[in-house]
This record gives C-alpha cells, sequence and structure tokens, in this order.
C-alpha cells in the first residue's frame, strides 16, 4: 500500500482542485455538487475546517430533498480529488 509522505512531513503543501457530491438517495433528484475549480491550497500550517455554505444540515436532513437515507441512517458523499502540486521539506 502506498505511503502518504507528506503526513509524516512537517512542511507540506498541496495545490488541488476538488468536486465534492452529495449523492441523491431518491430516483430522479441528481446528486447536490459544488465544483471548487480554483486550485485550493493545503498545507502543514492549514487549519481548514470545511466549507460552511455548502448546504444547511436542515436541507441535508430534510426527506424531501432525497439525500439523507433514513433506512440507513446515511448520507453519502463523493469526492474528486485532483492534485496539481505538491511540495515537501523546506517552506
Amino acid at each position: 500500500m502506498p505511503r502518504l509522505v507528506m503526513a509524516e512531513t512537517e512542511n507540506w503543501s498541496c495545490k488541488c482542485l476538488a468536486i465534492v457530491r452529495i449523492v441523491s438517495q431518491k430516483c430522479g433528484v441528481p446528486d447536490f455538487k459544488k465544483e471548487f475549480i480554483e486550485e485550493t491550497t493545503f498545507n502543514s500550517e492549514s487549519v481548514a475546517k470545511g466549507f460552511p455554505d455548502f448546504m444547511s444540515f436542515a436541507e441535508l436532513m430534510d426527506p424531501e430533498k432525497g439525500f439523507y437515507d433514513q433506512s440507513g441512517d446515511k448520507v453519502t458523499l463523493a469526492i474528486d480529488v485532483t492534485v496539481k502540486e505538491t511540495k515537501t521539506g523546506d517552506k
């Protein structure tokens, strides 16, 4: 299994693009998708805590919206990340 060397290094950075989807659990309802098309840089000093404006919790849990699977008590996420550049070592 490949190792994530960056996780073992104090000084690292990673530029990436991402597509985050909440997978619809209801037939005929499309997935909810946000594309982060501008390169985002994450690094060893980053304190990123998510995306506060992605979707409200009330909307996510609304059975009519079709994203929450009540029978399985779950939400399914699909995340595609494209890494554009990584750096390790000195800042």
